[in-house]
C-alpha cells in the first residue's frame, strides 16, 4: 500500500463527503439531516482510522502524539471542507432553512404571548444567524468528533505489546 498523506486523506474523504450529501439530497431527496449526516460521519470516521493505519505502515513505533498529530491533520482538513460544503450548500438551497423558518412560526404562532409581529421579527432574526450557527455547529461536531476518533485510534495504534 502506497503511504499517502494525511492532508491528502483528508481532502479525498472530505470530498467523499461532499459527493455523497449531494447524491442523497438531489438523488435520493433525503433530507439534509439524520441519516445523511450518519453516513457522512461514518465516512468520516473510516477516513481517520485509514489515516492513522496508513500512518502506523510507514513506522510501526509510532508514540501517541505522532498519530494524533496525523490525524489532526486529517480532521482539520476535512472540517474545512464540510464548513465550506455547508455554506455554499445552505446559500443556494434557501428552501431548507424556509422549511424550519415555517415550522418554528407556525410553533410560535400558538404562544399567546407573542404577537404576529413578534413572529415575524423572530423569524427574520433567525434568517441572519441560521447558516454561520449552522456553519459554526458542524464544524465544533467535527471537531469533536474528529478527536474522539483520533484519540481512540491513536491510543490503540500506539499501544506497546509487552511479552
Amino acid at each position: 500500500m502506497k503511504n499517502i498523506s494525511a492532508k491528502y486523506i483528508g481532502i479525498i474523504t472530505g470530498i467523499v463527503m461532499v459527493i455523497v450529501s449531494l447524491f442523497m439530497f438531489y438523488q435520493l431527496h433525503l433530507p439534509d439531516t439524520g441519516t445523511v449526516k450518519y453516513i457522512c460521519y461514518f465516512i468520516y470516521t473510516v477516513g481517520i482510522i485509514f489515516c492513522l493505519l496508513n500512518f502506523k505502515n510507514k513506522n510501526s513505533n509510532n508514540t501517541f502524539a505522532q498519530y494524533f498529530a496525523e490525524g489532526f491533520k486529517t480532521f482539520v482538513v476535512v472540517s474545512l471542507i464540510m464548513a465550506i460544503f455547508t455554506f455554499v450548500f445552505y446559500k443556494i438551497n434557501p428552501q431548507i432553512f424556509e422549511k424550519i423558518l415555517l415550522e418554528i412560526n407556525k410553533f410560535n404562532a400558538t404562544d399567546v404571548n407573542k404577537t404576529q409581529a413578534e413572529v415575524l421579527e423572530n423569524g427574520n432574526k433567525l434568517r441572519d444567524i441560521f447558516v454561520p450557527m449552522t456553519v459554526a455547529t458542524n464544524t465544533i461536531m467535527y471537531m469533536v468528533l474528529g478527536a474522539i476518533i483520533t484519540v481512540i485510534g491513536g491510543g490503540f495504534l500506539s499501544k506497546k505489546k509487552y511479552k
